[in-house]
């Protein structure tokens, strides 16, 4: 994934005087149709919008805009009358905003599979450099109550999809007997797993509103029938 870096105009961002103690990463998408990395970064460089997030993410590149010990204006408006679960809890001030860039597919605005992929690795990074968990991964829907990102909002299983997949690798255990086994999604079945069986997973799928993992073994069964394993 290529690292690109432009940074904003100064009018639309916040310098700060000290170390700022990051606590959330949320999670964003440009609502465009035709976005890429670097012509949000040009946008951003150039206008005066009096809004900003610290890094975006298309098919290919990340790239920063903000530095992360300065201020971006991403998640600072509330449209949910003090609602939304996070709203006073993740501000502008305790959060570094990630904006995944947007392409209008029959005309509906939606983020492909590969954008969606880099904000998890980018995402991943960030929560390993600021010792935050999974739990502090939010959306801006879940700060401000806006349907941002959309995709992420408006399907649930996407949003459970994207937040399994910050935690991998993680084991599960199998809730019932006979859990089936599939050598690819929709493919042969190779194993049945018993009872109480414990596996890795790497990966996290979501096909047909249905989520399926991926096992160390290069095996994928659906994760309806696991619970997760609470790692000490």
């Amino acid at each position: 994934m290529k690292i690109l870096e432009k940074i904003s105009n100064k009018l639309n961002y916040k310098k700060s005087s000290k170390k700022r103690n990051i606590e959330f990463l949320v999670e964003h998408y440009s609502a465009g149709t035709k976005d890429t990395t670097q012509n949000e970064l040009d946008y951003f460089a150039r206008e005066n919008v009096g809004v900003s997030a610290h890094d975006f993410v298309d098919d290919f590149s990340v790239g920063h805009s903000v530095p992360y010990n300065d201020v971006a204006y991403h998640c600072g408006v509330d449209y949910s009358n003090g609602k939304a679960p996070y709203w006073g809890k993740c501000t502008n001030y305790n959060s570094i905003g990630i904006e995944m860039c947007a392409l209008k597919d029959d005309k509906i605005l939606d983020l492909r599979n590969p954008t969606i992929n880099n904000a998890i690795i980018l995402t991943k990074q960030l929560m390993k450099e600021y010792n935050i968990d999974a739990d502090h991964v939010v959306r801006h829907y879940d700060v401000c109550g806006k349907n941002c990102p959309a995709p992420l909002v408006e399907d649930a299983a996407a949003w459970k999809c994207f937040k399994y997949n910050l935690q991998t690798p993680f084991k599960v255990k199998t809730t019932k007997e006979g859990v089936k086994a599939y050598s690819k999604i929709g493919g042969a079945v190779v194993d049945k797993f018993e009872l109480g069986k414990k596996i890795t997973i790497t990966e996290v799928y979501l096909q047909n509103e249905h989520l399926y993992a991926k096992s160390k073994k290069g095996i994928f069964f659906r994760l309806k029938y696991t619970k997760k394993l609470v790692t000490r």
